[in-house]
């Protein structure tokens, strides 16, 4: 009976560790992305003027009028999505 109960034990124990490996790697995509975007100027921009928006309670408005370029314009509204409540429209 013994073996018995080690046994179940070792087998929880591995497939507990191949579960939990297994997630430590989906989660590094997300990680790298993460840090992508935390890099990105316009993306902290819209993220700091969303949460200043929604603590405000001020509508949502996109206001990327100072960014140029096309992917500034789209990281700006990643990141006021986010910061806003992650409800804008697209």
């Amino acid at each position: 009976m013994k073996s018995l109960c080690f046994a179940v034990l070792i087998a929880f124990s591995i497939v507990v560790a191949a579960i939990s490996s297994g997630q430590s790697t989906a989660v590094q995509p997300s990680a790298a992305a993460n840090a992508q975007r935390v890099a990105d100027g316009a993306y902290r921009d819209g993220l700091f003027v969303g949460k200043l928006h929604r603590r405000l309670g001020r509508q949502e408005h996109i206001i990327w009028g100072r960014w140029n370029s096309g992917q500034d314009r789209q990281s700006f509204t990643e990141g006021y999505s986010a910061g806003y409540g992650g409800t804008l429209a697209r």
